[in-house]
């Protein structure tokens, strides 16, 4: 089995020489993808609104840990897959976060360069 873990965001992330966090990535490859799906999906029903990490992990309770909820966002964004909202909103502690949604519900930006270059 290719564990693709040298292939992020592909595979799950590790911190280059250390093999504890290489082990760690080994271990969670083989739930990456299935993990990956079920946060597409919570993305996809929250539409334009988009879903924090927070929300995610409230919403998969127990099934993903809060820190890999957060880690597979991060990979789908990564890929192409999500976009994170410059929109803030309360999530616990008091702290504004930004929603994660789907391409096709971010909002176009008019000149991505800022005109830097014109």
């Amino acid at each position: 089995m290719t564990d693709n873990l040298d292939d992020y965001p592909k595979g799950p992330g590790y911190r280059r020489n250390c093999e504890a966090s290489r082990d760690g990535a080994k271990a969670a490859a083989p739930a990456k993808q299935t993990q990956e799906a079920v946060l597409l999906s919570l993305a996809t029903k929250a539409g334009n609104k988009g879903v924090t990490y927070q929300e995610a992990s409230d919403a998969v309770g127990d099934a993903i840990r809060p820190d890999v909820v957060r880690a597979r966002l991060s990979s789908l964004m990564k890929a192409g897959k999500l976009v994170k909202l410059n929109a803030r909103r309360m999530g616990g502690y008091r702290v504004n976060i930004s929603p994660y949604v789907l391409p096709q519900f971010a909002p176009k930006v008019d000149s991505p360069q800022g005109d830097l270059l014109s």
